[in-house]
């Protein structure tokens, strides 16, 4: 079962950007892989929060307790990456984990109560588009400066929509995942 669409793994660190912008009321989404494509105005979710948000699907998505090295191998990253997301996880009281025979972990919560938004901040803390919508002091124009409320409103309606898409939203359909298959274990 293959529930993302990009895998990393090759000899570099995979490097994916999300970004989210706004036409008229209408927020759009795209995925951009290529450094071509990924350029320095980006926003970016770290690869934490990357690997925090499929590390949830997956959970969801499977029937049973899962381990950490199920997770790294179905998704071909770092087990110890996935280790640490699953330690954050497990603190921020988004996943279970059970020690010994049968052990493993599992989502603490139902995934309809998990919003994306909720673990982009856990992992990602506050995000700004400028210096400026963070903390005072930064740029002399500030007090008056036209482009801070914009890009504050962009942000906003960032964070409540991201808000509103709980990770039950985003899984794959049942005939999705029986339609997919596991990559073979090493």
């Amino acid at each position: 079962m293959n529930l993302h669409p990009l895998h990393g793994g090759g000899k570099r660190p995979f490097r994916k950007v999300f970004d989210i912008y706004l036409d008229g009321s209408t927020l759009y989404g795209k995925i951009r892989t290529s450094d071509a494509e990924i350029g320095a105005d980006a926003m970016r979710l770290s690869l934490q929060t990357d690997y925090a948000l499929r590390t949830l699907m997956y959970l969801a998505s499977a029937s049973e307790r899962a381990t950490v090295e199920e997770i790294a191998q179905f998704y071909r990253i770092s087990g110890d990456h996935v280790a640490k997301v699953v330690s954050q996880l497990v603190r921020l009281g988004l996943v279970r984990s059970r020690r010994g025979p049968g052990g493993g972990v599992e989502l603490a919560r139902d995934p309809a109560s998990i919003s994306v938004g909720e673990v982009i901040q856990a992992f990602e803390g506050p995000v700004h588009l400028l210096d400026c919508l963070g903390q005072e002091g930064v740029c002399v124009i500030e007090s008056f400066c036209k482009l801070k409320s914009v890009l504050a409103k962009a942000e906003r309606i960032q964070r409540e929509y991201l808000a509103g898409v709980s990770l039950q939203d985003v899984l794959p359909t049942r005939a999705q995942i029986r339609n997919l298959s596991r990559p073979a274990k090493p």
